[in-house]
């Protein structure tokens, strides 16, 4: 069970990048959505530098968020 969620949790936050690939803003709000929710868990499971790793790539892409459509 875990296994699939973590597969469509993976899928969705992919699905976020290729929209934002596109200058979608959409894509944003769904990798930080999707991202902020897989925070929770590894800050739960102590994996601080998964934690660190996923805040760098979100920052990364806020910085140009104002490049999206």
């Amino acid at each position: 069970m875990m296994v699939a969620v973590a597969i469509i949790m993976y899928m969705t936050s992919l699905l976020g990048v290729v929209k934002m690939w596109k200058l979608q803003k959409w894509g944003f709000y769904i990798y930080a959505v999707i991202n902020g929710l897989a925070l929770t868990y590894d800050i739960i499971s102590g994996s601080y530098f998964s934690v660190i790793v996923s805040i760098a790539f979100i920052g990364m892409y806020f910085s140009n968020f104002k490049y999206l459509k």
